[in-house]
């Protein structure tokens, strides 16, 4: 489900408009689903509890550490302007 690239775009892309809470837990099933959570944490400095708390909807997690799990997974993330209506 989540081995492709097209997949884990659509995949973080619907979890990011539920909430950042959720966005987490969509980027942890990714690295689970791709590289895992053991070989990430090791890449990046962190220990593995550490990231699997990062990667949760509890996790308090630095901006630059979810750069980091992107650029791991090979993603980036793009800015668009909102457009409300009035």
């Amino acid at each position: 489900m989540l081995e492709d690239n097209v997949s884990i775009q659509e995949h973080l892309c619907e979890s990011y408009k539920k909430g950042v809470p959720k966005f987490l837990v969509a980027l942890g099933e990714v690295v689970r689903a791709n590289q895992g959570m053991e070989k990430l944490a090791e890449e990046i400095g962190f220990s593995r509890d550490q990231l699997e708390k990062s990667l949760s909807k509890q996790g308090n997690t630095p901006f630059s550490t979810v750069v980091q799990v992107l650029d791991s997974i090979e993603m980036t993330i793009t800015f668009v302007p909102v457009f409300k209506e009035f």
